[in-house]
């Protein structure tokens, strides 16, 4: 049974209600399963943004390229699971940052 969640894609944090209101959150219906999808999610952009493999090879460009693209394609991955299960005003948001291509 899906359940009322708030996401906040900038902080990485998921709540039951909105819980900061400096921070955006996309409100979602989702099932347990479907939460644990996006927190996954949530860890691996995590993981990427503290790896510290791209400064150790810094000189190395191709592993920064590589850096990027891996955290451009679960920033993609993470708000296309937040439009699919987003509220109306969710994929509005979304279509309006004009980030996945596919929407438009």
């Amino acid at each position: 049974m899906a359940e009322r969640y708030y996401v906040s894609v900038e902080v990485g944090d998921i709540q039951d209600s909105r819980f900061d209101d400096h921070f955006h959150y996309y409100e979602i219906d989702a099932s347990k399963q479907q939460m644990e999808e996006i927190e996954s999610i949530l860890q691996e952009i995590e993981m990427t943004e503290y790896d510290p493999k791209p400064i150790l090879t810094s000189l190395n460009e191709e592993n920064g390229i590589e850096a990027r693209e891996e955290q451009h394609r679960l920033l993609t991955k993470l708000y296309e699971k937040i439009y699919q299960l987003g509220t109306a005003e969710t994929k509005q948001d979304i279509r309006s940052l004009k980030i996945l291509n596919q929407l438009h």
